[in-house]
């Protein structure tokens, strides 16, 4: 279901996730989060 999301964003790459989809946790700190520059 999240690649048929993807389909409809802009920018996608092959490491493209939907941000509702990403677990928050400690290990994530300093993590570098690239968002496209046009959001539909």
């Amino acid at each position: 279901m999240e690649e048929d999301m993807l389909d409809y964003a802009f920018d996608v790459r092959p490491s493209s996730r939907l941000s509702c989809q990403i677990k928050l946790s400690d290990g994530l700190d300093g993590l570098v989060l690239h968002m496209p520059a046009r959001q539909g």
